[in-house]
C-alpha cells in the first residue's frame, strides 16, 4: 500500500480519516492494496498539524546515584493524524536544570536516544526509552527535551502547546556527588630530538586521558599548542574503555628538511587542552614534553695550526650548532699526504706531540648526538720539528732524611737521547740537585721531591717530564743507647747519668730524671740530687736526643735502688718581739709545726700571742737536738694622723708615724712635702704587721681650673679659629687641632678636653658651626605648551626631575613632573624653596 509516496504491504484496511487526499483503488496486486490518483502525504497544505503529546510517564521521580548507576524507563504517547511521525522521531535528552554549570559546559553525562514503540502506530503510538544516570553526574532536577517531526517536517512545539522551556514538564530529581574535576591528562613524545639536517621528519605524540568520575565525553578531542608552529595531522583515537573512562589519543607532527633562511631550531614544549568529561569539565593546559629540533653540526671555519715545545697544536672556534655535547675529531695531514693522524676531543684545541717532524696541515668537524658535520676547509701549512720521545720519571727510595732518593728515567728515545736531571722541592729547584741520585739533608724535612728529567738529541726539540712527587720528606732515625745512672741512691747524695754512645755528630742531649716512674719537675740536668721526699723511690733517668732533620728518640735507665734516708740536727726558730714576727729556720729533713699549723721555712707575723713550735722528722729523715720551743709576743696599736694640704702651693704633707705607712694614688710615700697638681687618694695602713694601724682614705683635689675660650667661626671665609689656651685641648670633628686658623666649608663640631690630669675644666665644651655656602635654588622653567622643563645652571645646585638627576638644559616631559633642588656638595646648602610640581 502506498501512502503518501510510501509503500505499505499486507495491510488489510487503511483508515480513511488519516489521508487528506483522495484515494481511487484501481487494484490488488498481490496482496498489496494499488491507490490512483494520491496526493503524496508530504506535500504542504495549508492547515497542516504538528506532532502532539498526548501524555507522558515516568518510572521514577527521584533517583540516588550516590552509590551506583540507576535506570529509568520513561514512555510518551504522541500522535499526528495527518502526516505520522518520521522514522527518527521521537528522541529525548536529558539535561540536568542547574545555574552554577562548568563554563563553556559541552557535556552529555546521560545519553539522549530515539525511544522504540511499544504500541500504536506512527500517527499515534506510545514510544519508550530506558535512560541510566551514572554516578558523579550533576545532581539536582534534570527534565527531558523532546525532539519530535512528523514525515513532513512538521516539529513539536512546546511553547505552542503550553509547556516550559524545560520541554514537556517530563523532570525527575537526581541526588549525587558530582564530578566537578577536570580529566587527568598526561603524554608521551615519540621522541626527544629531531634530525632534520637531509630530510623531514615526524613526530608522534601520544595522550592518555583518564576520568574516574564520569567519564569522558563522547566525541572529546584535544588541543594541541606547541611552539614549533608546525602544521600536523589530526587526532586518533587507539583505545577506549567501555565505561569511557579511559582514553588514548595519537597524533603525528612533520617537520620539514632545514632551510638555514626559515628553519626555526630549538627546543619547543607541547601541550594539550580541552579534554571533556561527560559532566562538561574540561583540561585546561596539561604539558606532555618537549621535543629538540635540530640538525647535525655546520660546517666550522679553518683551524689554526701552531708547532711549539709541547708538539703540534691545533685551535679553531667553536662550530655551530643547535645540540649539546660536541665532539671534534681532527685530522693533521703532512705534505706529502701520506702521514695523516686522527684525534677525537670535546675541546676546542688539541695538543700532540706524537707525530714525526714534516710540514702538516689541519681540518676539524663536529660530532653532535645526530651525526658527524663537514669537515672544514684546511689549515695553513706549518713546519714541525718532532719532541724527543720521553717518559714520566719515577723517583724510588724511602722519602727520609739520611735515605737517598734514586731518579728512575723511563724510556727515551730515539737512541741517543741525553738525559739530565734536577731535583727539586715543594717544586723549587734544588741547587746543585743534579744526579740521578740525591741524598735527602735536614733542611728537606715536611717537603715533596721531585725529579725532572731533561731529554736532548741533535735535531729534536729538548723534552722534560717531571715525576710525580713523593711524600713528605719525614725525619731521620737516631741512633741511641740505654743510659745508665751511678751514685749511691741516699738522701743528701747525687746520681750522675751516663748517655752512651749516639750519633750521628751534633746530637743535642737532655735528661729527664723520675721517681717510681713519675717525672720530677726540674731534674733534667745530667746529675740529680736526691732529697728526702725520694727515700722509698726508685730513680731512673730518660735521655732525649734532638738532631734537626731527625725523629726525637728518648732511652731510660734501669731504676736504682730505693733511696735511703739521712740523718739530720734540728735548728731553733728565732723570733723579732718589736716587730711581732716568727722565723721558722730552712733544715733539711725536718718540719716546723706552729700551734699545730706546718709552717714551711720563713718569717710569720704571729698576730702578737703565745706560739708554740714543734720540730718533727719528715719521712726519710731523723732529728737529733732541741725539737720544742714557746715564743710570747706582742703588737703596738697606732692612730694614723691626717695629712696636710696646701692649695695654693699644691703641696701635700706626709707626717712622720712610726708604724704607719702612707700611699698616693696607691704609692708608697715616705714622710715630707710632695708637689701634686692632680686628684690624688692618700690611704694610711700598719706600716708592719706587729702594729694595730686602722685604715683611713683621704681625696684630695690639687688640679688647676682653667675654663675654655670659645673659637671663632667665620662662614663668610668658611674658617673656624682656634685659640691659643693653656690646659685646654681642641678637637674639630673629632680630629685634635693646634692654635690657629683652618679652613672647614661644611657643619661640625669643636669639643674641648683638659690637655692633661694637671687640670679640669669648667664652663661651655663643645659648640656647634655651620660653614656651608648658602645658596637660593633658582626656579625651573616648565612649559605647558611645549611639554617642557628648563632646568637652570645655578652652583652649587643640582636638580633632580622625577627623582632622575638632571643638568641645565631644556628636557621633555608628559604628565606630572616633581622637580627638587639639592646643595651639589657638602659646601653648600640650599635656602629658601627647594621643589617645584607642574603637570604637562
Amino acid at each position: 500500500m502506498n501512502h503518501g509516496g510510501f509503500m505499505f504491504q499486507n495491510y488489510s484496511w487503511i483508515q480513511a480519516s488519516k489521508l487528506r487526499s483522495t484515494l481511487a483503488v484501481v487494484g490488488l496486486v498481490s496482496g498489496t492494496l494499488v491507490f490512483g490518483n494520491l496526493t503524496p502525504a508530504y506535500a504542504s497544505q495549508e492547515g497542516d498539524s504538528h506532532p502532539e503529546i498526548v501524555s507522558t510517564w515516568i518510572s521514577k521521580t527521584e533517583v540516588d546515584v550516590v552509590d551506583g548507576s540507576q535506570e529509568v524507563t520513561v514512555r510518551i504517547e504522541v500522535r499526528d493524524p495527518d502526516y505520522g511521525l518520521s522514522d527518527t522521531s521521537p528522541r529525548l535528552d536529558p539535561d540536568p536544570l542547574i545555574v552554577n554549570r562548568v563554563d563553556n559546559s559541552d557535556g552529555d553525562p546521560v545519553q539522549g536516544q530515539q525511544l522504540k514503540l511499544i504500541g500504536g502506530d506512527a500517527f499515534q503510538g506510545t514510544y519508550e526509552g530506558v535512560f541510566t544516570f551514572t554516578e558523579n553526574i550533576y545532581d539536582g532536577e534534570w527534565c527531558f527535551q523532546p525532539t519530535i517531526a512528523d514525515r513532513m517536517g512538521n516539529r513539536f512545539d512546546a511553547y505552542e502547546h503550553g509547556q516550559s522551556e524545560w520541554g514537556i514538564g517530563l523532570c525527575l530529581i537526581v541526588t549525587s556527588v558530582p564530578d566537578m574535576e577536570a580529566p587527568v591528562v598526561s603524554g608521551a613524545l615519540s621522541s626527544s630530538i629531531i634530525d632534520v639536517t637531509d630530510d623531514g621528519a615526524t613526530l608522534d605524540l601520544r595522550i592518555e586521558a583518564e576520568d574516574d568520575g564520569v567519564g569522558l565525553k563522547e566525541g572529546t578531542y584535544p588541543s594541541l599548542t606547541s611552539e614549533s608552529g608546525n602544521s600536523s595531522h589530526g587526532w586518533k583515537i587507539v583505545s577506549s574503555s567501555k565505561n569511557q573512562k579511559r582514553r588514548t589519543f595519537v597524533r603525528t607532527l612533520k617537520f620539514s628538511k632545514y632551510d638555514s633562511a626559515s628553519s626555526r631550531l630549538g627546543t619547543f614544549n607541547v601541550a594539550v587542552k580541552g579534554i571533556s568529561d561527560a559532566n562538561g569539565n574540561r583540561s585546561k593546559y596539561d604539558s606532555i614534553g618537549s621535543y629538540t629540533l635540530g640538525i647535525r653540526p655546520l660546517r666550522g671555519k679553518k683551524p689554526i695550526l701552531e708547532s711549539g715545545s709541547q708538539g703540534v697544536t691545533v685551535s679553531w672556534v667553536s662550530h655551530p650548532n643547535s645540540l649539546e655535547n660536541l665532539e671534534y675529531e681532527v685530522e693533521l695531514i703532512d705534505s706529502s699526504a701520506i702521514q695523516r693522524a686522527s684525534y677525537k676531543t670535546h675541546d676546542t684545541v688539541l695538543v700532540t706531540n706524537e707525530v714525526p717532524s714534516g710540514t702538516y696541515t689541519a681540518r676539524v668537524r663536529a660530532r653532535n648526538v645526530l651525526g658527524w658535520g663537514e669537515w672544514t676547509s684546511a689549515s695553513d701549512p706549518i713546519g714541525h720539528t718532532a719532541n724527543v720521545k720521553s717518559s714520566i720519571p719515577r723517583v724510588l727510595g724511602a722519602p727520609t732524611v739520611g735515605h737517598s732518593l734514586t731518579a728512575v728515567p723511563g724510556s727515551w728515545g730515539p737512541d741517543g737521547v741525553e738525559l739530565s736531571y734536577q731535583w727539586a722541592a715543594n717544586g723549587i729547584n734544588i741547587g746543585g740537585a743534579t744526579q740521578n741520585t740525591f741524598p735527602l739533608t735536614p733542611d728537606l724535612v715536611g717537603k715533596n721531591i721531585t725529579v725532572t728529567v731533561t731529554g736532548r738529541l741533535n735535531g729534536y726539540a729538548m723534552t722534560s717530564k717531571t715525576s710525580v712527587a713523593t711524600g713528605k720528606v719525614a725525619a731521620g732515625a737516631l741512633s741511641a743507647a740505654i743510659p745508665k745512672a751511678t751514685g749511691t741512691p741516699t738522701v743528701g747524695h747525687s746520681l750522675t747519668a751516663v748517655p752512651g754512645s749516639w750519633g750521628p755528630d751534633g746530637v743535642e742531649l737532655s735528661y729527664q730524671w723520675a721517681a717510681n716512674g713519675i717525672n720530677i719537675g726540674g731534674a733534667t740536668q745530667n746529675t740529680f740530687p736526691l732529697t728526702p721526699d725520694l727515700v722509698g723511690k726508685n730513680i731512673t733517668v730518660t735521655v732525649t736526643g734532638r738532631l734537626n732533620g731527625y725523629a726525637m728518640t728518648s732511652k731510660t735507665s734501669v731504676a736504682t735502688g730505693k733511696v735511703a734516708p739521712q740523718l739530720v740536727q734540728t735548728t731553733a726558730p728565732t723570733s723579732d718581739l718589736a716587730l711581732g714576727r716568727l722565723t721558722i729556720p730552712s733544715v733539711t729533713g725536718v718540719r716546723y709545726l706552729v700551734d699545730g699549723i706546718e709552717k714551711k721555712p720563713g718569717t710569720y707575723t704571729t698576730g702578737y700571742k703565745r706560739v708554740s713550735i714543734v720540730a718533727h722528722a719528715t719521712e726519710g729523715y731523723s732529728l737529733s737536738g732541741t725539737a720544742a720551743w714557746v715564743f710570747d709576743l706582742s703588737k703596738t696599736k697606732v692612730v694614723a694622723k691626717k695629712p696636710t694640704v696646701n692649695y695654693s702651693t699644691h703641696t701635700l704633707n706626709i707626717p712622720n708615724l712610726p708604724g704607719v705607712q702612707y700611699t698616693v694614688d696607691g704609692i708608697t710615700k715616705n714622710p715630707g712635702t710632695y708637689n701634686i697638681s692632680t686628684q690624688i687618694v692618700v690611704k694610711a695602713e700598719a706600716s708592719a704587721a706587729n702594729y694595730d694601724v686602722a685604715p683611713v682614705t683621704w681625696k684630695y683635689d690639687l688640679r688647676t681650673t682653667v675654663s675654655a675660650t670659645k673659637p671663632v667661626f667665620d662662614a663668610k671665609k668658611n674658617t673656624v679659629k682656634i685659640p691659643a689656651k693653656t690646659g685646654v685641648t681642641y678637637y674639630v670633628n673629632g680630629a685634635k687641632k693646634s692654635a690657629g686658623t683652618y679652613k672647614y666649608t661644611g657643619a661640625g663640631t669643636v669639643t674641648v678636653n683638659a690637655s692633661s690630669g694637671g687640670y679640669k675644666l669648667t664652663g661651655t665644651t663643645s659648640w656647634k658651626f655651620d660653614n656651608r655656602n648658602v645658596v637660593a635654588a633658582t626656579k625651573p622653567v616648565f612649559d605647558a605648551k611645549k611639554n617642557t622643563v628648563k632646568i637652570p645652571a645655578k652652583t652649587g645646585v643640582t636638580y633632580y626631575v622625577n627623582g632622575v638627576k638632571k643638568s641645565a638644559g631644556t628636557y621633555k616631559y608628559t604628565g606630572k613632573v616633581n622637580v627638587i633642588a639639592k646643595p651639589s656638595s657638602d659646601a653648600f646648602r640650599i635656602k629658601g624653596t627647594s621643589s617645584w610640581s607642574a603637570k604637562l
